[in-house]
């Protein structure tokens, strides 16, 4: 058995196509290489944080949608 590469990768931020395209490249080049990829929490409360800004932000852009609808609609006014 050959040597294994561990890669850890956000996979909300889109990162997983670049970790496929990467261990393609790898594997082409040095096959004797296994490389794995999994997801990568961040440790305890970074966890936490960055799921409440995430939830913040679809939060907000909610309420931004509201608030122009709401503005268009008091136009035809």
């Amino acid at each position: 058995m050959g040597h294994i590469m561990n890669i850890y990768y956000c996979y909300s931020c889109g990162y997983r196509k670049v970790f496929e395209d990467y261990a393609g490249i790898i594997h082409q080049k040095y096959p004797e290489i296994s490389v794995i990829g999994a997801n990568y929490d961040p440790p305890g409360l970074n966890m936490y944080l960055s799921r409440l800004i995430g939830f913040g932000k679809m939060i907000l852009i909610i309420l931004f949608d509201i608030i122009i609808t709401l503005a268009k609609d008091i136009e035809r006014i």
